[in-house]
């Protein structure tokens, strides 16, 4: 025997009308809201583009940043090193990094990026994560390939900085190209 049911998140009566009321009627009073912070970047950008009434995100233009960061390490340097901060950002549901980056091309694979909060540090070579490291990828490829990440930030935890790893031993080097920061971002819905 089957049972059937109604889901109370897609069907609910009003208090005051005694109707049912649609995921129209919740996305009309403001449900776009209280849905988008349970959504992840991908899924966030696609209801967004649902209808007028879910369009609570917009993409900024990328923030002004440096884009290229190109080096070599001294042989006895494990350390990771600072790079640079991201701006302070409102109303943020999250923050998309992309770019371009590659080690050395040749022998051990040590590069990192990561972003770090408040005054953490990025590890060093053959530690690990510190729970302020909220996003991040090693190592870095030894032929450029593409840098893709994106976290949601917390408002008590920036500022968010840029670390990058090369790698201690002697002959490691770590380019990042391209480097840009966008910020997907909650706005007035236009109704």
């Amino acid at each position: 025997m089957t049972e059937t049911r109604s889901n109370p998140k897609i069907h609910a009566k009003t208090a005051e009308e005694g109707t049912l009321i649609g995921f129209t009627d919740v996305i009309r009073r403001g449900g776009a809201y209280m849905i988008i912070p349970f959504l992840n970047v991908k899924e966030a950008s696609r209801f967004s583009s649902l209808c007028r009434s879910c369009r609570v995100l917009r993409l900024t233009e990328p923030i002004n940043l440096t884009r290229d960061f190109s080096s070599s390490n001294d042989g006895n340097n494990y350390s990771a090193i600072f790079w640079q901060t991201l701006p302070t950002v409102s109303n943020a549901h999250s923050i998309l990094i992309k770019g371009n980056w590659n080690d050395q091309g040749w022998g051990n694979r040590k590069g990192m990026i990561s972003v770090v909060a408040k005054d953490g540090k990025a590890p060093d070579d053959y530690e690990s994560w510190s729970d302020l490291v909220v996003c991040g990828k090693e190592p870095a490829p030894h032929s450029f390939e593409s840098l893709s990440l994106s976290f949601y930030p917390v408002d008590d935890m920036q500022p968010y900085k840029i670390w990058l790893r090369i790698g201690g031993g002697g002959g490691h080097y770590l380019r990042v190209r391209n480097f840009s920061v966008r910020v997907l971002q909650y706005h007035e819905c236009a109704s």
